[in-house]
C-alpha cells in the first residue's frame, strides 16, 4: 500500500511509489487515498515531496469541512498551515481540539494513545497559532 511504501520502506523510489499508488486512489474516488496523500504532501519532513500547495488541491476535493470526520479535518488544517494560512489552520484545529475533548470526556480511563493523539492535535493548534507548519516526525507512524 501507499502508506507502507512512503513510511516503512523510506526510500525516494518507494515513496514516488506511494505518491502513485495514493494518486491513483484519489482519481478513483477514494477517500483515505486523498486524505493520506494530502498529509503527505503538508506534514513529511521529506524535502522534495512536502508541497502545501499540492496538499490543498487535494483537500479541497476531499468535500465540505462539515461533512469530513476529524481526522481529515486535521488533515485539512495541516494543509492550510503548510500553504500559509494560519488562520485558516488555527480555526480547523480548535475544531478537532474540541471533537478530541468529546471523544476523552467519554472514556472514564482513556489510554496511552488516545491521550497521546489529544496531546498532539493540540500541539499542532499551538503551532498554527505560533504560525509555524507541523512536521511529522518519521517514527511517528507506527501503525
Amino acid at each position: 500500500s501507499g502508506y507502507w511504501l512512503f513510511y516503512k520502506k523510506t526510500t525516494d523510489a518507494s515513496r514516488a511509489k506511494a505518491g502513485e499508488v495514493w494518486r491513483k486512489g484519489v482519481r478513483n474516488k477514494h477517500e483515505g487515498a486523498a486524505n493520506n496523500l494530502a498529509w503527505a504532501y503538508c506534514t513529511t519532513q521529506v524535502d522534495g515531496f512536502r508541497d502545501g500547495k499540492a496538499g490543498m488541491k487535494i483537500v479541497a476535493e476531499m468535500g465540505a469541512i462539515e461533512d469530513l470526520n476529524w481526522g481529515y479535518v486535521d488533515t485539512v488544517a495541516a494543509c492550510r498551515a503548510a500553504s500559509g494560512d494560519f488562520a485558516g489552520a488555527v480555526e480547523l484545529q480548535k475544531k478537532v481540539v474540541d471533537q478530541w475533548q468529546k471523544i476523552i470526556a467519554g472514556y472514564a480511563n482513556a489510554s496511552a494513545d488516545i491521550v497521546k493523539q489529544s496531546r498532539e492535535v493540540q500541539e499542532r493548534l499551538a503551532l498554527y497559532e505560533a504560525k509555524k507548519i507541523y512536521i511529522e516526525p518519521l517514527d511517528s507512524q507506527m501503525e
